[in-house]
């Protein structure tokens, strides 16, 4: 008995050691552009072994947090007050992708109401290229990522914001832009306030309930 529970636990480890050096490390660490009222939180990404990898996803986070910065400087310098915030938040790494969500708010002072958003950004990790969701697409799964199964999902989903969809809203004229993928590499799309709905509907995420490949 003690000889079959040392060889079961000894299986247990090595499955362990397995799982948990599935991927090369990832350490993220954060970086800010922070002033009165804006605050720009950005990844900085460090994959074990992964040089060129890390720093062309460094490149395009640094390169988008400086744009998004140069565009609030030239709006202030006009006279436009704002309050702006966005960060970045890490949501699936796996063997061949990683993927990030940017959760955002913009107000210009004496708006009724500020504007929020979901971005999402997933990269290639054998090239370190920010890809469309297209390109992480199952073979078996084509036919649940066409416009027409797109719309179907969308308009018979039974989540709250259904209710809220524009009451001519018939379904997307094309293909939708933005995603990320959650923890478990199931895809999401997103589409922004006043995008298909109401604002009372908040930001949409449709979860397709298919994994990348």
């Amino acid at each position: 008995m003690k000889k079959i529970l040392i060889a079961w636990l000894a299986v247990f480890c090595l499955g362990f050691s397995v799982t948990g050096w599935a991927f090369p490390e990832l350490t993220i660490t954060d970086r800010e552009i922070k002033q009165e009222h804006y605050l720009q939180v950005y990844p900085k990404v460090s994959i074990a072994g992964e040089l060129t990898v890390s720093d062309k996803i460094n490149t395009y986070f640094a390169r988008n947090a400086e744009m998004a910065f140069r565009q609030y400087e030239e709006e202030k310098a006009k006279g436009v007050k704002k309050t702006e915030e966005n960060k970045y938040v890490k949501s699936y790494y796996g063997d061949k992708y990683l993927s990030f969500t940017a959760n955002g708010y913009m107000y210009y002072h004496g708006a009724a109401h500020p504007l929020s958003w979901l971005d999402g950004v997933t990269f290639d990790l054998a090239t370190g290229d920010a890809i469309p969701w297209q390109k992480l697409i199952k073979e078996e799964d084509q036919e649940d990522f066409t416009l027409e199964a797109i719309n179907s999902k969308i308009l018979n989903s039974t989540e709250k914001w259904r209710s809220w969809l524009y009451r001519d809203f018939a379904g997307l004229k094309k293909l939708p832009r933005i995603y990320y993928l959650d923890r478990e590499g199931y895809i999401h799309f997103v589409f922004g306030q006043y995008e298909i709905a109401t604002y009372a509907a908040g930001i949409i995420d449709l979860n397709t309930e298919k994994q990348c490949k």
